[in-house]
């Protein structure tokens, strides 16, 4: 979990800030041993906020646009990564550990160590111990779209007739 320092004086503009945050954090009082530092700034052409975040200065006046702060936590020149925590049952996005359940995990597994399109016969058969109810594979997409697209792009693809993928973006080597 990311330590944030808010030196923010803005009751409002604090709430606002924390609320956009796309990650769980850890509020921290001194800049000291804190990963995230925000700041609010004054000059004579108005107020802005500092984000000093993975070593990258991001500064942004107010008001701020809806969806400004998730931005600046984006990873900056190239596509996110997706790969599997090698200690317990996670997914990492771009290095955000996302906690999975047993089956979201092996279903992720398995699209991932797939590399294309999946059945919903063959993820019955591999994660679901040769159950015959297709929709239980429907629940558990739902679940990992769920926990993993929360910023609303297509991680996981659907083909009719084919079955499911991760979208190459997020897998592919050197991206």
């Amino acid at each position: 979990m990311k330590r944030i320092c808010f030196l923010i004086d803005d009751a409002y503009l604090l709430r606002k800030v924390r609320f956009e945050i796309p990650f769980a954090f850890e509020p921290c009082e001194k800049e000291a041993g804190a990963d995230v530092i925000i700041r609010e700034g004054h000059t004579s052409d108005g107020r802005y906020i500092e984000i000093e975040a993975n070593g990258a200065l991001t500064v942004l006046d107010l008001p701020l646009p809806l969806g400004e702060i998730k931005k600046a936590f984006m990873p900056r020149g190239g596509a996110k990564r997706l790969t599997l925590a090698s200690a317990g049952r996670a997914a990492l996005l771009d290095g955000e550990r996302i906690e999975l359940t047993e089956l979201e995990y092996s279903l992720l597994s398995l699209l991932i160590s797939e590399g294309g399109f999946v059945s919903k016969e063959k993820i019955l058969s591999a994660v679901f111990a040769g159950a015959t109810d297709a929709g239980i594979v429907n629940v558990y997409i739902h679940y990992l779209r769920s926990k993993l697209e929360a910023e609303g792009e297509k991680i996981i693809l659907t083909s009719r007739g084919r079955g499911y993928s991760i979208n190459e973006k997020y897998v592919k080597e050197g991206s």
